[in-house]
């Protein structure tokens, strides 16, 4: 009977593997395709081994035996602070929500691909152990280029909307500085 028995437990081992292996890459294949950069940090600043490849995309390197500093393209200020931010915020001091107002929100980097700057919104997020003390945080990086030239754009446009607007109000004060000017060019 115990052989039958480990037999079945051995089968059963063999087909709980089988399927972990495939629900994990399912998750790796659901994180490589969402387009965001995800990786995690420890207390040291070092990089876990878990990381999208949207990450290699953004910073160029792999973050496996490197350290957040180092991977992001950071000044020796901007590391100083960074650095800074993890103590604070791995110390547990201060609640982590609390901490985020202090960390880097954005980064610009090179598009390998293209030849141009993207602008990469960071946010992080905690990881604890079962004391509910923070152990790793997780960083999601995102491309927010295309919204920011949007926006630039929109910018532009209602300034140049609000000038008409402004001109259409004034329209007799607008017309009176327009025959002014055209007056003293005539008489230059």
């Amino acid at each position: 009977k115990l052989e039958i028995y480990n037999k079945n437990l051995e089968k059963i081992v063999e087909k709980r593997t089988s399927d972990l292996r495939k629900a994990n890459q399912y998750l790796k294949t659901m994180a490589n395709s969402i387009g965001q950069a995800l990786l995690m940090f420890d207390i040291n600043g070092n990089c876990l081994p878990i990381y999208t490849k949207t990450v290699v995309n953004f910073f160029g390197k792999e973050p496996v035996n490197t350290t957040i500093t180092d991977l992001l393209p950071l000044s020796s200020v901007e590391q100083k602070t960074f650095q800074d931010w993890c103590q604070i915020t791995f110390q547990g001091l201060i609640p982590f929500k609390d901490t985020l107002s202090l960390s880097l929100k954005e980064i610009v980097v090179k598009d390998r691909n293209k030849d141009k700057d993207l602008i990469i919104n960071l946010e992080y997020f905690p990881v604890k152990n079962s004391k509910s003390e923070l152990t790793n945080i997780v960083l999601v990086g995102t491309d927010i280029t295309n919204e920011v030239d949007s926006k630039k754009k929109l910018d532009s446009q209602n300034s140049y909307v609000t000038m008409i607007l402004k001109i259409i109000k004034n329209k007799d004060s607008f017309v009176t500085s327009f025959k002014e000017a055209r007056h003293f060019l005539n008489l230059a």
